[in-house]
Protein backbone atom coordinates (compact mmCIF):
# COMPACT_ATOMS: atom_id res chain seq x y z
CA UNK A 1 0.00 0.00 0.00
CA UNK A 2 1.19 3.53 -0.78
CA UNK A 3 0.03 6.92 0.46
CA UNK A 4 -0.28 9.91 -1.85
CA UNK A 5 -0.25 13.36 -0.22
CA UNK A 6 -0.98 16.38 -2.41
CA UNK A 7 -0.66 19.81 -0.84
CA UNK A 8 -2.32 22.61 -2.85
CA UNK A 9 -1.56 26.27 -2.17
CA UNK A 10 -4.46 28.54 -3.08
CA UNK A 11 -5.83 32.02 -2.45
CA UNK A 12 -8.37 31.86 0.39
CA UNK A 13 -11.10 33.15 -1.94
CA UNK A 14 -10.61 30.06 -4.13
CA UNK A 15 -10.20 27.43 -1.42
CA UNK A 16 -13.79 26.14 -1.58
CA UNK A 17 -13.77 26.14 -5.40
CA UNK A 18 -10.61 24.02 -5.34
CA UNK A 19 -12.09 21.64 -2.74
CA UNK A 20 -15.20 21.24 -4.91
CA UNK A 21 -13.12 20.43 -8.01
CA UNK A 22 -11.10 17.78 -6.14
CA UNK A 23 -14.28 16.32 -4.67
CA UNK A 24 -15.92 15.99 -8.10
CA UNK A 25 -12.80 14.42 -9.63
CA UNK A 26 -12.54 11.92 -6.78
CA UNK A 27 -16.24 11.04 -6.61
CA UNK A 28 -16.74 10.71 -10.37
CA UNK A 29 -13.47 9.08 -11.46
CA UNK A 30 -10.65 8.50 -8.97
CA UNK A 31 -12.71 6.49 -6.45
CA UNK A 32 -13.77 4.10 -9.23
CA UNK A 33 -10.21 3.33 -10.34
CA UNK A 34 -8.76 -0.15 -9.64
CA UNK A 35 -6.50 -0.11 -6.61
CA UNK A 36 -8.06 2.97 -4.98
CA UNK A 37 -8.49 2.39 -1.24
CA UNK A 38 -9.50 5.67 0.40
CA UNK A 39 -8.99 9.43 0.37
CA UNK A 40 -9.47 12.28 2.82
CA UNK A 41 -9.70 15.95 1.81
CA UNK A 42 -8.41 18.61 4.22
CA UNK A 43 -8.78 22.41 4.24
CA UNK A 44 -6.44 24.65 6.23
CA UNK A 45 -8.13 27.00 8.67
CA UNK A 46 -6.37 30.05 7.18
CA UNK A 47 -7.78 29.24 3.73
CA UNK A 48 -4.41 28.98 1.99
CA UNK A 49 -4.05 25.21 1.68
CA UNK A 50 -6.05 22.17 0.52
CA UNK A 51 -4.50 18.75 1.14
CA UNK A 52 -5.59 15.41 -0.27
CA UNK A 53 -4.46 12.29 1.61
CA UNK A 54 -5.12 9.15 -0.46
CA UNK A 55 -4.18 5.48 -0.13
CA UNK A 56 -3.65 3.17 -3.10
CA UNK A 57 -2.96 -0.53 -3.38
CA UNK A 58 0.21 0.17 -5.38
CA UNK A 59 2.10 2.90 -7.23
CA UNK A 60 1.22 1.13 -10.48
CA UNK A 61 -2.51 1.49 -9.74
CA UNK A 62 -2.05 5.18 -9.04
CA UNK A 63 -0.10 5.73 -12.27
CA UNK A 64 -2.78 3.88 -14.24
CA UNK A 65 -5.39 6.27 -12.84
CA UNK A 66 -3.23 9.23 -13.86
CA UNK A 67 -3.47 8.05 -17.48
CA UNK A 68 -7.28 8.13 -17.35
CA UNK A 69 -8.48 11.27 -19.22
CA UNK A 70 -11.66 11.46 -17.10
CA UNK A 71 -10.41 13.53 -14.14
CA UNK A 72 -8.04 15.63 -16.28
CA UNK A 73 -10.41 18.60 -16.87
CA UNK A 74 -10.96 18.98 -13.11
CA UNK A 75 -7.24 18.89 -12.39
CA UNK A 76 -6.44 21.31 -15.20
CA UNK A 77 -8.97 23.78 -13.83
CA UNK A 78 -7.55 23.29 -10.34
CA UNK A 79 -4.09 24.24 -11.59
CA UNK A 80 -5.42 27.57 -12.86
CA UNK A 81 -6.14 28.65 -9.28
CA UNK A 82 -3.57 26.69 -7.25
CA UNK A 83 -0.10 25.18 -7.28
CA UNK A 84 0.57 21.84 -5.68
CA UNK A 85 3.33 19.67 -4.27
CA UNK A 86 2.62 15.95 -4.77
CA UNK A 87 4.41 13.17 -2.93
CA UNK A 88 4.17 9.39 -2.67
CA UNK A 89 4.87 7.95 0.79
CA UNK A 90 4.91 4.73 2.74
CA UNK A 91 4.07 4.52 6.44
CA UNK A 92 7.31 4.49 8.43
CA UNK A 93 5.83 4.40 11.91
CA UNK A 94 2.60 5.15 13.75
CA UNK A 95 2.53 6.81 17.18
CA UNK A 96 0.05 6.82 20.05
CA UNK A 97 -0.22 9.10 23.10
CA UNK A 98 2.57 8.52 25.64
CA UNK A 99 1.67 5.81 28.12
CA UNK A 100 -1.13 4.48 25.95
CA UNK A 101 -0.55 0.94 24.71
CA UNK A 102 -3.46 1.11 22.27
CA UNK A 103 -3.94 3.31 19.20
CA UNK A 104 -6.18 6.33 19.76
CA UNK A 105 -9.85 5.71 19.04
CA UNK A 106 -10.78 6.41 15.43
CA UNK A 107 -13.15 9.20 14.50
CA UNK A 108 -16.28 8.49 12.46
CA UNK A 109 -14.52 9.68 9.29
CA UNK A 110 -11.42 7.58 9.99
CA UNK A 111 -13.51 4.49 10.73
CA UNK A 112 -15.53 5.01 7.52
CA UNK A 113 -12.33 5.37 5.49
CA UNK A 114 -10.91 2.28 7.14
CA UNK A 115 -14.01 0.26 6.26
CA UNK A 116 -14.05 1.47 2.65
CA UNK A 117 -10.41 0.42 2.35
CA UNK A 118 -11.38 -3.01 3.70
CA UNK A 119 -14.14 -3.34 1.08
CA UNK A 120 -11.65 -2.31 -1.63
CA UNK A 121 -9.31 -5.04 -0.35
CA UNK A 122 -12.10 -7.62 -0.72
CA UNK A 123 -13.05 -6.50 -4.23
CA UNK A 124 -9.39 -6.67 -5.27
CA UNK A 125 -9.12 -10.13 -3.65
CA UNK A 126 -5.87 -8.90 -2.11
CA UNK A 127 -5.78 -11.64 0.52
CA UNK A 128 -2.22 -10.83 1.58
CA UNK A 129 -3.51 -7.56 3.03
CA UNK A 130 -6.63 -8.94 4.68
CA UNK A 131 -4.79 -9.10 8.00
CA UNK A 132 -4.32 -5.33 7.84
CA UNK A 133 -8.07 -4.98 8.37
CA UNK A 134 -9.19 -8.16 10.17
CA UNK A 135 -8.10 -9.28 13.63
CA UNK A 136 -6.34 -12.64 14.04
CA UNK A 137 -9.10 -13.77 16.42
CA UNK A 138 -12.09 -12.42 14.49
CA UNK A 139 -15.53 -13.83 15.28
CA UNK A 140 -18.23 -14.29 12.63
CA UNK A 141 -21.87 -14.55 13.75
CA UNK A 142 -20.68 -15.56 17.19
CA UNK A 143 -18.22 -18.22 15.99
CA UNK A 144 -14.47 -17.87 16.53
CA UNK A 145 -13.31 -18.39 12.93
CA UNK A 146 -10.01 -16.51 13.16
CA UNK A 147 -8.31 -14.72 10.30
CA UNK A 148 -7.52 -17.96 8.46
CA UNK A 149 -11.13 -19.13 8.57
CA UNK A 150 -12.42 -15.70 7.60
CA UNK A 151 -10.12 -15.61 4.59
CA UNK A 152 -11.12 -19.15 3.58
CA UNK A 153 -14.79 -18.14 3.72
CA UNK A 154 -14.18 -15.13 1.44
CA UNK A 155 -12.04 -17.10 -1.01
CA UNK A 156 -14.79 -19.73 -1.24
CA UNK A 157 -17.36 -17.02 -1.94
CA UNK A 158 -15.31 -15.68 -4.84
CA UNK A 159 -14.77 -19.18 -6.24
CA UNK A 160 -18.48 -19.91 -6.16
CA UNK A 161 -19.46 -16.43 -7.40
CA UNK A 162 -16.79 -15.33 -9.92
CA UNK A 163 -18.43 -11.92 -10.53
CA UNK A 164 -18.89 -11.18 -6.82
CA UNK A 165 -18.43 -7.50 -5.93
CA UNK A 166 -19.16 -5.73 -2.65
CA UNK A 167 -20.99 -2.41 -3.04
CA UNK A 168 -21.74 -0.20 -0.06
CA UNK A 169 -25.37 0.93 -0.24
CA UNK A 170 -25.55 2.37 3.28
CA UNK A 171 -22.85 3.00 5.86
CA UNK A 172 -23.16 4.26 9.43
CA UNK A 173 -20.02 4.66 11.54
CA UNK A 174 -20.31 4.92 15.30
CA UNK A 175 -16.83 4.07 16.67
CA UNK A 176 -15.94 1.37 17.41
CA UNK A 177 -18.79 -0.08 15.29
CA UNK A 178 -19.90 0.00 11.67
CA UNK A 179 -23.37 -0.77 10.36
CA UNK A 180 -23.48 -1.41 6.61
CA UNK A 181 -25.97 -2.46 3.99
CA UNK A 182 -24.12 -4.16 1.15
CA UNK A 183 -25.67 -4.61 -2.29
CA UNK A 184 -24.88 -7.49 -4.64
CA UNK A 185 -25.79 -8.20 -8.26
CA UNK A 186 -24.06 -11.42 -9.24
CA UNK A 187 -24.24 -14.92 -10.70
CA UNK A 188 -23.58 -17.80 -8.28
CA UNK A 189 -22.41 -20.92 -10.13
CA UNK A 190 -24.47 -23.56 -8.33
CA UNK A 191 -26.13 -23.64 -4.93
CA UNK A 192 -26.06 -20.51 -2.81
CA UNK A 193 -27.45 -20.31 0.73
CA UNK A 194 -28.95 -23.73 0.11
CA UNK A 195 -30.79 -22.48 -3.00
CA UNK A 196 -30.33 -23.91 -6.48
CA UNK A 197 -29.40 -20.64 -8.19
CA UNK A 198 -27.50 -22.52 -10.91
CA UNK A 199 -25.95 -19.64 -12.81
CA UNK A 200 -28.91 -17.28 -12.68
CA UNK A 201 -28.21 -13.62 -11.98
CA UNK A 202 -29.63 -12.45 -8.65
CA UNK A 203 -29.66 -9.16 -6.76
CA UNK A 204 -29.80 -9.08 -2.97
CA UNK A 205 -28.55 -7.20 0.07
CA UNK A 206 -26.65 -8.07 3.21
CA UNK A 207 -27.00 -6.21 6.52
CA UNK A 208 -23.73 -6.38 8.44
CA UNK A 209 -22.51 -5.06 11.77
CA UNK A 210 -18.80 -4.87 12.59
CA UNK A 211 -16.94 -4.20 15.80
CA UNK A 212 -13.41 -2.83 15.52
CA UNK A 213 -10.60 -3.19 18.03
CA UNK A 214 -7.27 -1.40 17.55
CA UNK A 215 -8.25 -0.53 13.99
CA UNK A 216 -9.17 -4.08 12.95
CA UNK A 217 -12.44 -5.98 12.57
CA UNK A 218 -12.84 -8.15 15.67
CA UNK A 219 -16.45 -9.29 15.25
CA UNK A 220 -18.96 -9.51 12.38
CA UNK A 221 -22.71 -10.14 12.46
CA UNK A 222 -24.27 -10.75 9.05
CA UNK A 223 -27.79 -11.35 7.72
CA UNK A 224 -28.39 -11.88 3.98
CA UNK A 225 -31.80 -11.21 2.42
CA UNK A 226 -32.40 -14.80 1.33
CA UNK A 227 -36.09 -14.11 0.63
CA UNK A 228 -35.14 -11.70 -2.17
CA UNK A 229 -33.15 -14.46 -3.88
CA UNK A 230 -35.97 -16.97 -3.45
CA UNK A 231 -38.41 -14.55 -5.10
CA UNK A 232 -36.11 -14.12 -8.10
CA UNK A 233 -35.57 -17.83 -8.73
CA UNK A 234 -39.19 -18.79 -8.11
CA UNK A 235 -38.99 -20.57 -4.76
CA UNK A 236 -42.31 -20.75 -2.93
CA UNK A 237 -42.32 -19.44 0.58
Amino acid sequence: MITLINVFTVEPANQQRLADLLTRATDDFVSRAPGFLSATLHRSLDGSKVTMYAQWRSAEDYEAMRRDPGPLPFLQEALTIARFEPGIYEIARQFVPAGNTRPAAMTQAELSDRYRAYIACLNAQDWRRLGDFVDDDVRYNGEAVGLRGYRAMLERDFREIPDLAFKIALLIAEPPRIAARLAFDCTPRGRFLGLDVAGRRVAFTENVFYEFQAGKIAAVWSVIDKAAIEAQIGVDG
